[in-house]
């Protein structure tokens, strides 16, 4: 996993008591935030390869009450939204954050084989990078 993400998790485990990681142990059943990285964009003003402008993110949020994920979405999406300056391991890197919900045409991953119904919350998040 990548800094930047680790970096994402650690400050999206600010805002919530439930497990946040891009793998969700076997003993965790229902109220995760499961973050991937789902893409990136190149920059069109060099021919450097390593250069990146943009990195996405897929953030689930996964429970079996809807009103809990409701609430974690806007907590989230509240958190992002409301930065003034950037936490602790983002100054350098990161020029702006931008997070919206999902289209509906999105797929949830985080909660496929699971026998209990849950509920997920998807949001897309993109990194702007400085």
């Amino acid at each position: 996993m990548s800094e930047l993400a680790e970096n994402i998790i650690t400050f999206i485990k600010d805002y919530t008591e439930w497990h946040v990681g891009e793998v969700i142990p076997d003993f965790v059943e229902s109220n995760y935030v499961w973050l991937m990285q789902s893409g990136e964009e190149m920059s069109e003003r060099t021919d450097d390869p390593t250069d990146i402008d943009s990195v996405f993110f897929d953030v689930e949020i996964v429970s079996s009450d809807i009103a809990e994920v409701r609430e974690t979405v806007d907590t989230i999406k509240t958190a992002f939204r409301g930065l003034d300056k950037f936490p602790a391991g983002f100054e350098d890197e990161v020029e702006y954050f931008e997070i919206t919900n999902h289209d509906d045409q999105y797929i949830p991953k985080a909660a496929i084989g699971t026998d209990e119904p849950l509920f997920v919350g998807a949001l897309s998040l993109t990194v702007n990078l400085a």
